[in-house]
């Protein structure tokens, strides 16, 4: 009766083990997980974007697609939006996010920002870097500005 729980217990072990995908492996993208990023001004047409300026990040690329990113930026909201593969150890994002109104009283979001980039994973190092650009747009759908830059990050690290 051991024996048989024993042998149950490795198949049920085995089973969920063959069906946990790692990022890493195969079968899994390199690119999802947690990551803080550098994100460098290369082109601007907004007067309080300078070039050469830039700000960090924190990513989330999750299973499926699905990508999350926090600034540090205070006027801006956490960006949603996706990501997909488009090639070995490459891969497209897109997302949007808010940017409020600090010299409003009721510091509401009048634009809507729109980042697309292209990204490049680099296993030895375990980082990802590419270029993207951005357009800020009002509530009307006019472009406000745009810009664009560099982008680098790595891996955050289980302890």
């Amino acid at each position: 009766m051991k024996r048989l729980a024993l042998i149950s217990a490795l198949v049920a072990l085995t089973a969920v083990a063959m069906n946990t995908v790692r990022a890493d492996s195969p079968e899994g993208h390199r690119i999802e997980g947690a990551w803080t990023a550098t994100w460098t001004f290369t082109r601007s047409s907004l007067p309080f974007v300078p070039v050469g300026s830039g700000f960090s990040a924190l990513h989330a690329f999750h299973r499926g697609g699905a990508l999350t990113s926090v600034d540090d930026d205070f006027f801006d909201s956490t960006g949603v939006g996706a990501w997909t593969e488009t090639g070995e150890r490459k891969y497209r994002f897109a997302f949007d996010f808010f940017v409020a109104d600090d010299q409003s009283p009721s510091h509401s979001a009048p634009l809507v920002g729109h980042v697309v980039g292209t990204i490049r994973y680099d296993a030895a190092l375990d980082r990802w870097s590419g270029t993207f650009q951005s357009a800020l747009r009002d509530r009307a759908g006019n472009v406000v500005g745009e810009f664009a830059g560099t982008v680098v990050a790595a891996r955050i690290a289980t302890l």
